[in-house]
């Protein structure tokens, strides 16, 4: 990841400055885009858009499309290949009925998950300090605290992880950015 190359966008200015250097270098990097109307750091990012973000970003060879792994991905989107990608790597699973839900929001403990499994970590046990641990499902313990141990996703300012929240895109650039500084400093 080049720290030099930049894009701006016209919406992403000094009032996310928290934000601004992880959307600019990641765009500048490619590894993110923008949308029709700017970046639009205040939406929800949705599950496909973090898939193909989280595929860019660790630079994992895109699988061609062979099949429907979930009922609800059509071969012909966009993000097919992404989320087939993920899959084959055992980056995603999908829910009990065969679905991806693409569309749909990505929450917090999803995330946390999708982390998780890049680095192996899913099934470790590590040492929870959020205000509301004992909310986090058991699915998403080993990878909420290897974000919070790692310190790639903070809890909120009462000291809760929050984690059915859904991330703006923002957040999710600063997450990935983190992510990726994790990597080359591991």
């Amino acid at each position: 990841m080049d720290l030099e190359k930049r894009k701006e966008f016209e919406d992403v200015d000094s009032s996310i400055s928290w934000a601004l250097d992880a959307i600019e270098i990641l765009a500048g990097n490619e590894i993110i885009q923008g949308t029709e109307i700017g970046f639009e750091p205040h939406r929800t990012i949705t599950r496909a858009e973090f898939i193909k973000l989280i595929i860019l970003s660790n630079k994992i060879e895109i699988e061609e499309t062979s099949e429907n792994i979930f009922k609800d991905v059509e071969k012909e989107k966009w993000f097919t290949q992404y989320i087939e990608t993920a899959y084959k790597n055992e980056i995603i699973v999908g829910d009990e009925k065969g679905n991806f839900r693409p569309n749909d929001s990505i929450s917090r403990y999803e995330i946390a998950v999708i982390i998780s499994r890049l680095e192996n970590m899913e099934n470790e046990e590590i040492q929870l300090n959020f205000s509301d641990k004992d909310n986090i499902p058991n699915w998403a313990k080993s990878g909420v605290g290897f974000l919070e141990e790692e310190k790639i996703m903070e809890g909120y300012e009462d000291g809760s992880f929050k984690g059915e929240k859904a991330l703006t895109r923002a957040e999710a650039a600063v997450v990935v950015f983190r992510y990726l500084n994790y990597l080359i400093n591991k």
